[in-house]
C-alpha cells in the first residue's frame, strides 16, 4: 500500500459551542480548504468499495478505501478536538467527518432564525438604565456580535441608532449634535462623545468646593458666574433652587431614533 503523508492541521482558536457556530464554521472551511480536505468535509467524495472483489470469500482490502479512511478519520478526529464537550452529544453517532458537518449544519440552521429574531429584539429594547456609557456600549456590542455569530450582520449605522435610542433624556443634547452631523461617525467617535457628555453630567451634580470661611468679596465674585452658568438653557438652577430640568429641543433628525424607542 502506498504511503500517505497527512498534514499538520492547526488547532482552532475557538471551540464550537451554542453561540459561535458561524465563527467555528468559517475556520473549519478555511483550514480544510487550505489542506485539500474540503471535498471530503462536504461529502463530495464518497467512500470507495472496501474490498477489491466483493464476490470473493477472500477479498483483498481496497488500497483506495484505506487511503480514504485514513484521510477521513484524520479530519474526523481534528473536528472532534474543536468541539466543546457540551456539543458532542449531537454528533456521537457520526462515523465520518462529512456526517459531523451535515449534522451540525442542519442543527444550527434550524436554530439560527429564531435566535436572530430574539437577539434583534434585544438590541432594539435594551436601555442604558444605571449602566455607565462604557458598560452600555459594551453590552450592545456584545449583542451585535451574537447576531453576527448567528449568521447576520449589524451595520455600524444601525448599532449607533440602537445605542442612541436606548439613552435617557439627559443625553438628548448630545444626540441632537450627533444625528445632525453630515459626515458619517464611527462607533468609537459616538462612544467618545457620549462619555464626554456623561462626565459633564457628573460634574453638574458635584457640589462646588468653597473655603470654610470665604470672604465677602470672594463670595460675591464667585457666586454670580456659578449662578449664571447653572441657569443657562440646560435646565439647571442655581444652588438653593429647584432641581435641574432636562435638556430640551428635539430636532426632526430624532424621528427615527424616537420611533425605535
Amino acid at each position: 500500500m502506498a504511503s500517505l503523508t497527512l498534514p499538520s492541521l492547526n488547532t482552532l482558536t475557538i471551540k464550537l459551542d451554542r453561540n459561535n457556530y458561524n465563527f467555528w464554521r468559517a475556520q473549519v472551511i478555511a483550514t480544510a480548504t487550505a489542506h485539500g480536505f474540503d471535498e471530503l468535509l462536504f461529502g463530495h467524495i464518497s467512500a470507495p468499495p472496501k474490498y477489491l472483489d466483493d464476490d470473493s470469500e477472500e477479498s483483498s482490502l481496497n488500497p483506495e478505501y484505506s487511503i480514504w479512511l485514513r484521510k477521513d478519520q484524520f479530519l474526523y478526529s481534528w473536528m472532534l478536538s474543536s468541539i466543546s464537550e457540551g456539543m458532542l452529544g449531537h454528533i456521537q453517532r457520526c462515523v465520518s467527518s462529512s456526517e459531523i458537518w451535515h449534522v451540525l449544519e442542519n442543527l444550527f440552521r434550524s436554530n439560527s432564525k429564531a435566535r436572530v429574531m430574539h437577539l434583534r429584539l434585544l438590541l432594539q429594547t435594551t436601555k442604558k438604565g444605571d449602566l455607565s456609557i462604557e458598560e452600555y456600549v459594551l453590552k450592545m456590542n456584545s449583542i451585535a456580535s451574537d447576531i453576527q455569530s448567528a449568521g447576520q450582520s449589524v451595520p455600524d449605522d444601525d448599532l449607533v441608532l440602537h445605542i442612541l435610542s436606548g439613552l435617557g433624556p439627559e443625553f438628548e443634547s448630545v444626540i441632537v449634535n450627533l444625528t445632525s452631523q453630515i459626515d458619517k461617525l464611527s462607533l468609537s467617535e459616538v462612544q467618545f462623545a457620549l462619555q464626554t457628555h456623561e462626565m459633564r453630567l457628573k460634574q453638574f451634580h458635584i457640589p462646588e468646593s468653597v473655603p470654610a470661611h470665604p470672604s465677602p468679596s470672594l463670595h460675591m465674585a464667585t457666586r454670580r458666574p456659578f449662578t449664571d452658568f447653572r441657569t443657562q438653557r440646560g435646565g439647571f438652577t442655581d444652588r438653593g433652587g429647584s432641581t435641574g430640568g432636562r435638556f430640551r429641543g428635539r430636532g426632526r433628525c430624532f424621528s427615527l431614533i424616537w420611533q425605535l424607542r
